[in-house]
């Protein structure tokens, strides 16, 4: 076990010698965050946009620890005993050591902001750098959309994704967060942007980023009708199969043809014990039946209900079912359950960002304190040593 310190500037809380966290080397930094989150004991404001943060030391640059990489690739420093860890709202790490803290303030006004998502519109590329050359930071969501100037570019860009390399070259992190909890890969694949996808992957985004739901890009790309390019392609660079939804349901469930090939596992049952043959008993798929066949998918298994996919497919011709034309593949009436952990859920609230920890709530009453946006922050590197709705629902092809 790994055994780091971990200080939340935040809300003042650090955790001494006595209180150090422990945490499994070999698994990722997004696990290590969920592990922090739920031992928080007061609440936090868009919690998914916090990350590991490495102060300065030994020579090495401060930086923020990447979510789907092993907690074992980050070196510790023992500088001071234990090994220190912050917990802190991700914001643009500062290679400079003379910012002018007014100038800063002058460029996050609400005004600056704005401009600056209207340059990523109107692809002003040359703008753009000049605003980011100035100290403006990327990591932001815009008051009226939710969405980041990342997720706004990727949805944005035509051609070969220069915007996109100039805000991640200007400070941008890739798994920033819209108010919508999606990453830019989520926003890509979600809009079909096969360019933008490949930019992101280029510049050393992982495929396996999660959303609130803890759902990555690969289960997004079946959600919204599945586009073959963006699928292969996040297939190609490896990226995790069989993740689940909150009611049990994987890519199996939802998309075929690239994903078996590639090795997901057509045996998978849902919440209700049903496999991707029973599903398309259900609904009548006889195409996406002659797949799963031909890849040895078991016609003999049985549902929670005891009943195997032909059992399933007579119950359902007796009944005469009518199902909607083109259609994503609908739950059973059984796959009711909802199991998010209590930090992921969704918020009633419509367009709002607030999840819980543990049962707390989070009020959005707190801002972090690593921004360079406000009268009293500074940046995290300072110390150095040396909603609109997603943009992308469209039409939905036939599954």
């Amino acid at each position: 076990m790994m055994v780091f310190r971990i200080g939340i500037p935040d809300i003042k809380q650090t955790r001494g010698p006595e209180k150090c966290l422990r945490f499994n080397p070999d698994a990722t930094v997004w696990k290590a965050k969920q592990q922090v989150l739920c031992s928080l004991t007061e609440s936090l404001r868009d919690v998914l946009n916090y990350g590991l943060f490495q102060p300065a030391t030994d020579g090495h640059d401060a930086k923020f620890l990447e979510e789907e990489r092993p907690l074992r690739e980050y070196p510790q420093s023992f500088e001071k005993g234990v090994p220190y860890l912050e917990f802190r709202y991700k914001t643009r790490v500062y290679k400079q050591t003379n910012l002018d803290e007014k100038q800063l303030a002058k460029l996050h006004t609400k005004a600056s902001l704005k401009k600056f998502m209207d340059y990523i519109q109107t692809s002003s590329v040359d703008k753009m750098g000049k605003f980011l050359e100035k100290g403006l930071d990327p990591n932001y969501q815009d008051a009226d959309t939710g969405e980041t100037p990342l997720t706004l570019a990727v949805q944005c860009e035509p051609g070969g994704g220069e915007a996109i390399r100039v805000v991640v070259e200007g400070g941008a992190h890739i798994d920033f967060r819209a108010k919508d909890g999606l990453t830019p890969l989520h926003k890509a694949v979600r809009s079909h942007g096969h360019t933008a996808l490949l930019a992101l992957l280029s510049m050393g985004a992982s495929p396996d980023y999660k959303d609130r739901r803890g759902l990555t890009p690969l289960y997004h790309t079946v959600l919204t009708g599945g586009d073959t390019s963006c699928c292969e392609t996040l297939l190609y660079h490896r990226g995790q199969v069989g993740v689940r939804d909150e009611n049990g349901w994987d890519e199996t469930h939802q998309h075929l043809e690239h994903l078996l090939f590639y090795g997901a596992d057509s045996s998978s049952q849902n919440a209700s014990g049903n496999t991707a043959l029973h599903i398309c008993a259900l609904y009548n798929k006889e195409s996406c039946a002659r797949i799963l066949l031909y890849r040895g998918a078991s016609k003999d298994m049985k549902n929670n209900g005891g009943q195997t996919p032909f059992q399933v497919a007579r119950r359902e011709s007796g009944r005469g079912l009518a199902v909607p034309h083109p259609h994503p593949f609908l739950r059973a009436n059984s796959d009711n359950s909802m199991n998010l952990p209590e930090w992921m859920a969704v918020p009633n609230a419509p367009g709002s960002n607030i999840v819980s920890v543990q049962g707390f709530k989070h009020t959005g009453t707190l801002r972090s304190s690593s921004s360079p946006r406000g009268a009293r922050t500074r940046s995290p590197s300072r110390g150095r040593i040396a909603d609109k709705e997603d943009r992308s629902r469209q039409s939905r092809r036939q599954g």
